[in-house]
């Protein structure tokens, strides 16, 4: 299993609100503990966490393209524009629209 080919998956199914781990494992024909030891090496973290990281990249580059915020948190696979949002600002620190607000003005 490469770095390539689990990007390609997660990447192929970050729409999916229902995409995770386990999905992730099911697809890739691996254990989930398997699994965990070969994001490790490749990517230094959880597939949890890559998952999720992938996720909010998505969800980045849309709201920089001016895409709204219900169909970003759509398109990246959140099951509701609620849990994007809180997703968003863990990460970020900020809500998404002021996020865009802020890197328009720069």
């Amino acid at each position: 299993m490469t770095r390539r080919v689990v990007e390609g998956v997660i990447l192929e199914n970050l729409g999916n609100p229902q995409f995770c781990v386990k999905r992730l494992a099911l697809i890739l024909n691996v254990s989930r503990s398997y699994l965990r030891k070969a994001v490790h090496q490749h990517f230094q973290t959880s597939p949890q966490k890559l998952i999720q990281e992938m996720r909010l990249a998505l969800a980045t580059r849309l709201l920089l393209e001016g895409e709204k915020i219900q169909n970003v948190s759509r398109h990246a696979g959140y099951g509701s524009d609620r849990s994007f949002r809180a997703a968003f600002r863990r990460d970020k620190g900020m809500a998404p629209k002021d996020f865009r607000k802020v890197m328009h003005a720069a």
